[in-house]
């Protein structure tokens, strides 16, 4: 079945190797659809490769190579999988995405599920979520704050985030606002004033 060349067949029979994970033939016939020419059968490999991982080392390699598919969602969800498993994903893969992300024009159901999913690459998506707070979409610009300030001490770093207070976009602003509030600012007498001055009343 994990030939068949009906694509529901095939998506049943990957539901159904784990009893049979350990063996050498069906790793094998895993390895060759992580390249199959379906997305959704790809992305449906990383999962598979994620839970037979106890079975079989391959499976992990199996994810590694797929951190270079030509889709930025299935490189993005096998970088993520990698990094739960305590995984270092490499220079190029983050910089990758990130130019993915930075390329894209909005929220569509792709870039969010990777938008959402990479940051369970703890620290090494800080500089891809840090990179977004700067993206011409105001929901991309919400969320990569949102996650930012989640990673890391970014809150302690006024020149990080004093533009964001003055973002065109309300809800870029009340994120920004919601993570400082309450915190030890480190802030200058200039940054201060310009909050004070701020042309936004809910700054």
């Amino acid at each position: 079945l994990l030939e068949d060349s009906d694509l529901g067949v095939l998506l049943t029979a990957l539901e159904r190797i784990y009893s049979n994970a350990s063996q050498i033939l069906i790793v094998n016939k895993i390895e060759a659809l992580s390249k199959h020419p379906d997305r959704g059968i790809r992305l449906k490999v990383v999962s598979v490769a994620r839970d037979a991982n106890r079975y079989h080392v391959r499976y992990r390699s199996i994810l590694r190579e797929m951190t270079k598919d030509s889709d930025p969602e299935v490189t993005a969800m096998a970088a993520v999988e990698l990094a739960r498993f305590g995984e270092k994903i490499p220079g190029p893969v983050i910089e990758r995405i990130k130019n993915y992300l930075l390329g894209v024009e909005g929220m569509s159901s792709q870039v969010t599920t990777i938008l959402y999913s990479i940051s369970a690459m703890g620290k090494d998506a800080i500089q891809v979520y840090q990179a977004l707070t700067g993206h011409s979409s105001s929901q991309i610009r919400k969320v990569a704050w949102q996650r930012y300030f989640s990673l890391s001490s970014g809150w302690n770093k006024p020149r990080l985030w004093m533009p964001a207070v003055e973002d065109r976009d309300k809800g870029v602003r009340e994120v920004v606002l919601m993570n400082l509030r309450g915190r030890s600012l480190n802030l200058v007498k200039e940054d201060m004033r310009k909050i004070v001055e701020s042309r936004y009343p809910d700054v």
